[in-house]
This record gives C-alpha cells, structure tokens and sequence, in this order.
C-alpha cells in the first residue's frame, strides 16, 4: 500500500455534534455553499475505487484535522 497523509491545522472540531460527519466552514456571501463538502466524498471513493481506505481525525490537542489515504499499489 501507498499512505497519504495530509494535516490541516482546524481551530475547532470540523465534525457535525449530530452526525460525526465533517462540516465545511467555507461560505459564500451570505450562504453555505452546496458544492462544498465534496472533496473528501470524492476522495473516499477514488480510495475504495483502488482497493484502498481513507480515514479522518481531528486533534483537540494540537487543534489538526489529519486525513490518511491508503492505495493498493
């Protein structure tokens, strides 16, 4: 396998209390807006597409949202 793993540093927790699921903070004017929120959906499929995985965490601790993409080679 091939690993990937790309860090962003997040002032608080990217994830929606309800769903776990990750929320885009990128806004337009005055309205979230509808395309964002779909490169990690895109992501994951290109990953399990190849027989690979790809997982996600944020750090409370060192305020970073970690992204690790596995491929089959």
């Amino acid at each position: 396998f091939t690993y990937i793993n790309v860090i962003n540093t997040c002032l608080s927790s990217p994830f929606d209390a309800k769903t776990g699921k990750p929320l885009s903070k990128k806004q337009t004017d005055t309205k979230p807006s509808a395309l964002h929120g779909l490169g990690l959906k895109s992501v994951r499929q290109i990953a399990e597409r190849h027989e690979g995985a790809m997982e996600h965490h944020y750090s409370e601790d060192t305020k970073e949202f970690h992204v690790t993409l596995s491929l089959k080679e």
